[in-house]
């Protein structure tokens, strides 16, 4: 009887421990110009979405003849994070990324511990091109982010103007629906950096206060929710700081208006503005994200858009978004401001 007792317990234990297995499963096309190796990435910045290095990978596993891979018994965070698989052409560095085209070569998901994801690949697609994942809910909605990103990036059947304007608008409201609506807190952070990275807004502040708020009951540890809070917190010190200006700028009209002088108000106001530049400036840099600062420090070393674009594995035209952010939140014009700041220090 305590045989048998022992036996059930033992079988129970081993189907809870089955139930709780983290596996990623799938099947890819490829021919004999690809490796039969697939790579399994974590994704800790949104910024990294674009990048790959191989200090991302948390594991491979072999394609079979057939094109089926698995991941079994992964060890993964108890909370949604991102992740991508990728594949590589024969002799390619393992952290290639082909952003586009036929030949795009990688697919990123949601998961958490103790997801069981399969990965259903369009077969009328390139090798992951509008694969479906079942497993975790919140892989639809990042499929339509993915989906509506790439909508954005591509030219309108008609490419004029109205129509640009109008896709934007379309995409921008997707976005922020998501962002306000969405119960995966993970989609609305992403959904407030597509948002923020690719529109040119004040920032939607009253709308990021809220998902802090909300977010306060998600997952506060992970480094999407740090990278916001950072954005919220240079947005607000913003703000603060063209409030302070106005209050500057009235001061200093009354005092013009006193002593009947246009030049003393604009001297005190241009050394109050250098001032406060040269004590925030530190506090901005540090607010950069992960991938702004090594774009920032290549660009101190003289690097075209060209070379920072090659070694970073980003497109140029990534390069060229992440400096006008830059530009933007260090209060300068461009590259040469930079540079010289730089060398009077």
């Amino acid at each position: 009887m305590t045989q048998k007792f022992l036996c059930v317990i033992y079988l129970l234990c081993f189907n809870v421990t089955l139930l709780n297995a983290t596996n990623i499963k799938g099947q890819v096309e490829i021919d004999n110009t690809w490796e039969s190796l697939i790579y399994l990435s974590g994704i800790n910045s949104f910024d990294d979405l674009n990048t790959a290095s191989y200090d991302f990978l948390i594991a491979r596993t072999e394609i079979d003849s057939s094109g089926f891979f698995e991941f079994e018994n992964l060890d993964l965070h108890t909370k949604e994070r991102l992740y991508r698989l990728h594949i590589c052409k024969v002799g390619d560095p393992v952290s290639t990324i082909i952003i586009g085209g036929n030949e795009e070569n990688f697919i990123h998901f949601i998961m958490k511990n103790g997801d069981s994801i399969e990965v259903n690949v369009n077969p009328e697609s390139s090798h992951f091109y509008n694969s479906l994942f079942s497993g975790n809910p919140a892989n639809k909605n990042l499929r339509l982010l993915f989906q509506w990103q790439k909508k954005l990036n591509s030219p309108p059947s008609l490419p004029t103007t109205q129509n640009r304007q109008l896709l934007r608008e379309k995409v921008l409201d997707d976005y922020y629906n998501f962002a306000d609506t969405s119960s995966y807190a993970i989609i609305q952070l992403l959904s407030i950096y597509l948002m923020n990275e690719t529109f040119s807004t004040p920032g939607h502040l009253k709308l990021m206060e809220r998902i802090q708020t909300k977010a306060q009951d998600s997952d506060t540890s992970s480094p999407y929710y740090k990278a916001f809070s950072n954005e919220l917190s240079y947005l607000k010190y913003h703000v603060k700081r063209q409030s302070r200006a106005k209050t500057i700028w009235v001061i200093a009209l009354a005092f013009l208006l006193a002593i009947v002088s246009m030049f003393i108000p604009k001297l005190i106001q241009k050394k109050d503005s250098n001032k406060n530049l040269k004590n925030g400036i530190s506090e901005l840099i540090s607010q950069l994200s992960i991938q702004e600062k090594r774009v920032l420090d290549l660009l101190k070393e003289g690097k075209t858009n060209k070379e920072i674009s090659n070694e970073l594995h980003i497109e140029v035209s990534t390069v060229k978004s992440h400096l006008n952010k830059i530009y933007s939140r260090l209060g300068v014009s461009g590259r040469k401001d930079i540079i010289n700041s730089d060398r009077q220090k």
